[in-house]
């Protein structure tokens, strides 16, 4: 019996091809996942499907209550409550010493310790590199047109 021979090759260019087609759908697979991520809710809604399940859930429980009865009183309070805030947030100078009014020529600093004394800081994911960070003393000077 004669045994068969192999043709030199063929099993090269097999897995070559094999690779090949394999190696474009992982990169379709991965830009598919990448894109499917970003775009879930658009696709979900153009499948007619829903982007959450209640499993179990009571149809007659009350998740949120509102302290309001309608939308314009809601709105009302809001109104009032940032009226409130503007006027408790609002600073008055007082004359203590009869420093006012000012002599003339009179420098006035109007900033704080913490605008020219800046603390960076942040760890983790918010840490800081000061090395490049602007000052505010310099900002006039290099926003000159």
């Amino acid at each position: 019996m004669a045994k068969k021979e192999k043709k030199k090759g063929t099993g090269i260019v097999k897995w070559s091809v094999l690779t090949a087609v394999m190696a474009i759908i992982m990169v379709g697979g991965f830009v598919a996942n990448y894109f499917g991520g970003i775009y879930a809710t658009t696709v979900n809604i153009y499948l007619g499907t829903s982007t959450y399940k209640v499993v179990n859930g009571n149809d007659e429980a009350v998740y949120f209550t509102s302290d309001f009865s309608s939308q314009e009183e809601l709105e009302a309070y809001e109104a009032e409550l940032c009226a409130t805030v503007e006027a408790e947030g609002a600073a008055l100078l007082t004359n203590e010493n009869n420093a006012l009014p000012l002599a003339s020529g009179a420098k006035v600093s109007l900033f704080a310790r913490g605008s020219v004394d800046l603390m960076y800081g942040g760890t983790g994911s918010g840490s800081v590199d000061t090395s490049a960070a602007p000052h505010p003393a310099g900002g006039p000077d290099r926003l000159r047109y």
